[in-house]
């Protein structure tokens, strides 16, 4: 990757910080250019190395060991920080699928077993974490600058049509990019925390949403995974 050209020196406490193609803040490793592809390949490559480890509880455990060892042991490995690179590809996403659908097949889980042990989909519990974080950030005295995130609540639409009949009282304006003109950087900025949070909050029933208080926040979290099933 080619050094960028005519940029004045970033500086943090009277020291020049070097340009890197990548850095890793609190666990999660940050590309250059937000693709995720390294941090993912880390994330992927030790939970499969984990899960290696349920072939051998098998006959030690019934099934209820080994799922409670995949939530805490594996699961939590592939859900640390999911809102940061919940828009990574999807081909990098689908490889942590792949790790639950090995782990369920070692534990001998059939669809039917993974509902009744809480194994949603990855993919659903990223996107039910997503609708209960901007639930939080607009209920909760949070640092004015995340709280700057939070798009404007959508204008009662002048005339009444379907599409404006099904959004919730509470639905926000979708957030709208800004220098992006290539496809797909377009796409990247769709599939990133914020305007998929909003696609997901803006597709939920008022009666999913209720009122909007701190004392919510956990009655909230359950309407909407049972809604989003």
């Amino acid at each position: 990757m080619k050094d960028i050209q005519n940029h004045p020196p970033i500086m943090f406490q009277g020291q020049v910080v070097s340009d890197k193609p990548e850095m890793k803040l609190l666990g999660v490793s940050f590309s250059r250019k937000l693709e995720w592809k390294t941090h993912l390949k880390n994330i992927t490559r030790t939970a499969g190395q984990r899960t290696s480890m349920l072939r051998r509880l098998g006959p030690v455990f019934d099934k209820a060991g080994p799922v409670t060892i995949y939530k805490t042991y594996i699961r939590s490995k592939m859900e640390y920080a999911p809102l940061s690179w919940m828009g990574a590809s999807t081909v990098h996403l689908s490889a942590l699928d792949k790790i639950q659908r090995r782990a369920c097949r070692l534990i001998g889980l059939g669809p039917e077993e993974q509902l009744r042990h809480n194994l949603s989909s990855l993919s659903h519990r990223r996107n039910v974490a997503a609708a209960s974080c901007l639930y939080r950030m607009q209920c909760i005295k949070c640092h004015t600058l995340l709280k700057s995130l939070v798009p404007p609540v959508r204008q009662p639409a002048a005339r009444l049509t379907r599409q404006s009949l099904l959004l919730n009282r509470y639905s926000l304006q979708s957030p709208v990019p800004q220098g992006m003109t290539a496809s797909r950087t377009l796409r990247s900025f769709d599939r990133a925390f914020l305007p998929a949070a909003v696609k997901i909050w803006n597709s939920l029933p008022s009666s999913v949403i209720s009122d909007i208080t701190t004392q919510g926040m956990q009655s909230f979290k359950c309407r909407v995974n049972k809604y989003l099933k």
